[in-house]
């Protein structure tokens, strides 16, 4: 795992030195090695700088940025199979000079182009610029494991792992996109292409983009979508055969997540995948299985059932408690971390387990993503009971629930969630969209945001999803289209990188989410149990009496002690005084959330924390 930058000029003018000011705040995401390289095209200068964590091969060969012929190559991530597409290009006559996956990704794309990137398994950012035809291109995996963020602005071009790269190079303009701020408050993350910073966008996930150095026009396109992926016909295939199949993939990626030149470890939460992955390579043998945990007194804490399966899985096992003191020191450094703001309470915790597996671990197994193809969230068959639910109303009454969520959306009239859940009931009447509809149930409503923002337009960030045939896999896809790449891989990418350890998905694999989408939702949830072939798995290696219990989640107290030992976080951030300062929110309206929130009143807790979240944000850069 690496940190990578760039600028392209039309001015000519990239020095060693803009590189240097833009690769030095990713040095935690590669303390091990850096590099730059200049170039010059006709028309631009180009810089590429790279921050390495050493995985594979720690020699200087895998030191970057790595040339060949017309090519220069910075690489963040992982490619899993690259020895055997090593091979494959020894017999096409190509010859190599180090042990790396980066000089085979750099003589792949030299041998097949673009195309090459559907021969990877792994989570990657690529950056490669062609001298001969003048193009710089930029990829990033299929699931968004890794981010890729670029600036595009008066022929300016500029890209980087992370935010903090691009605000320390000179052409940067930090004004911030005030259009998505709602969006945040809302949902806790900012979603698609867009970013915090004028623009500035996120190359999306499963996407190549193609900036031609002699037009300066900057262009994207998806080798791999998600929704072609669902889109599928459901397959005739039987439970059990799902079942092993499933487990062979699973194992497969597992085992490819294991190659490494230096010590690995897994996260174990104590729940259903993160047991998965560490009971599956427990059973094919890899000895010495690191595992880590953090507990949460006072919270959700799964920790002791970790220890019983560490126990019972023979690994060895380092559990921590979170205690509200480790959890201040982590926040005087959030802002920094999390460079966009990002609205999860996990990413606390998710830092802490980093940190601590860091101490003797270099790559730590991580087990997202289970619920995304596996329906293992509690909220799938609610979400299609409350739709079946609205589309049992007669008919006769939808003309009075449209003027009714009219007028009071238009007034001041009734409660904000009243207000809420009549728009939601009308709209999904007049427009049965279930990926919007699963937008509107897990939002903060719109009339609490116009008031709250001194710019009352909410805009809809959100990609357009159409309804596919089947109603949870529809649901899944909303997830893999949104939270997942956008909140959830934002959080573990920047927590571990943070402590300079690098964190891999084997269910995020892309062919398990391929398989998975094919299967019969039932497979997956039969309304009973969630994530039902995935537990069967477990079943095998992990008695049930050990792990059937409620699912949680990695959460802390954070609302508990908002009102006690750190409240002194609203009074700081969400005072008067800063509210007027960072000039984005209604002084007014936040003082009456505040009131309501303390008073026990408050129906949509999160916006608390999102407010809180942004305003420290915004303190920190404004400063910075």
């Amino acid at each position: 795992m690496c940190g990578i930058a760039g600028i392209v000029d039309p001015k000519n003018s990239v020095s060693k030195e803009d590189i240097q000011k833009m690769i030095q705040p990713l040095s935690y995401r590669g303390p091990d090695d850096e590099g730059i390289t200049i170039r010059q095209a006709s028309k631009v200068a180009i810089g590429l700088g790279h921050k390495r964590l050493s995985i594979i091969d720690l020699s200087v060969g895998g030191h970057q940025p790595k040339s060949f012929q017309h090519l220069d190559i910075v690489l963040n991530g992982e490619i899993y199979n690259y020895i055997e597409i090593r091979k494959l290009l020894i017999s096409q006559g190509y010859t190599f000079d180090s042990d790396s996956d980066t000089e085979v990704v750099l003589k792949s794309f030299h041998c097949w182009g673009e195309a090459c990137v559907t021969k990877f398994i792994g989570m990657f950012a690529i950056c490669i610029f062609d001298s001969k035809a003048e193009k710089l291109y930029l990829c990033r995996d299929r699931l968004g494991v890794k981010p890729l963020y670029y600036y595009h602005k008066n022929n300016v071009f500029l890209f980087a792992s992370e935010l903090k790269a691009l605000i320390s190079a000179p052409q940067f303009n930090t004004h911030v996109n005030l259009s998505v701020v709602p969006t945040f408050i809302q949902y806790g993350y900012i979603p698609g292409s867009n970013s915090i910073y004028e623009s500035t966008y996120k190359l999306e996930p499963g996407s190549w983009g193609i900036l031609d150095c002699k037009s300066h026009q900057f262009n994207t396109y998806k080798y791999w979508d998600l929704i072609h992926v669902f889109d599928q016909k459901t397959s005739n295939v039987s439970y059990s055969d799902a079942l092993d199949y499933t487990e062979t993939i699973i194992t497969s990626s597992c085992e490819l997540r294991m190659v490494a030149d230096v010590p690995i470890g897994i996260f174990l939460s104590g729940g259903y995948d993160s047991t998965l992955v560490t009971s599956i390579l427990a059973n094919k043998g890899y000895k010495d299985l690191k595992t880590f945990t953090i507990g949460f007194p006072g919270g959700i804490d799964e920790s002791q059932d970790a220890k019983k399966i560490a126990a019972h899985l023979g690994t060895q096992h380092t559990s921590m408690d979170c205690s509200i003191d480790e959890v201040k020191k982590i926040l005087i450094d959030l802002p920094l971390i999390f460079d966009e703001p990002c609205g999860d309470i996990s990413c606390i915790p998710t830092i802490m387990v980093s940190r601590l597996a860091a101490k003797n671990v270099k790559v730590a197994l991580s087990a997202d993503g289970g619920d995304e193809s596996f329906a293992g969230y509690n909220g799938y068959f609610n979400t299609i009971n409350r739709m079946e639910k609205i589309n049992s109303i007669p008919s006769i009454f939808n003309p009075f629930i449209q003027i009714a969520s009219k007028l009071i959306n238009n007034s001041n009239f009734g409660s904000d969630v009243l207000a809420h859940k009549l728009k939601g009931l009308a709209t999904f009447q007049t427009n049965p969209n279930i990926h919007q509809f699963i937008l509107d149930s897990s939002k903060v409503p719109d009339r609490s945001i116009k008031k709250l923002m001194q710019n009352n337009n909410i805009l809809s960030l959100f990609d357009k999803i159409d309804n596919i045939e089947d109603k949870g896999n529809n649901i899944l896809l909303s997830h893999f289209k949104t939270s997942l790449p956008d909140y959830l891989l934002v959080k573990v990418d920047r927590a571990t990188m943070s402590a300079s350890i690098e964190a891999r998905e084997p269910l995020l694999d892309h062919r398990l989410v391929e398989f998975a989408a094919t299967l019969p939702f039932k497979y997956k949830n039969d309304g009973r149990t969630s994530k039902r072939i995935l537990k069967d798995i477990v079943h095998k290696y992990v008695p049930k009496a050990i792990m059937d219990r409620p699912k949680t989640g990695f959460d802390l107290p954070i609302f508990k002690w908002l009102k006690g030992d750190m409240s002194w976080m609203i009074d700081q951030y969400l005072g008067s005084d800063a509210i007027k300062n960072s000039g984005i929110f209604n002084a007014n309206e936040v003082n009456k959330l505040v009131a309501s929130f303390r008073q026990d009143r408050l129906v949509y807790k999160s916006i608390i924390w999102h407010l809180i979240v942004f305003q420290m944000w915004h303190s920190f850069w404004n400063k910075n």
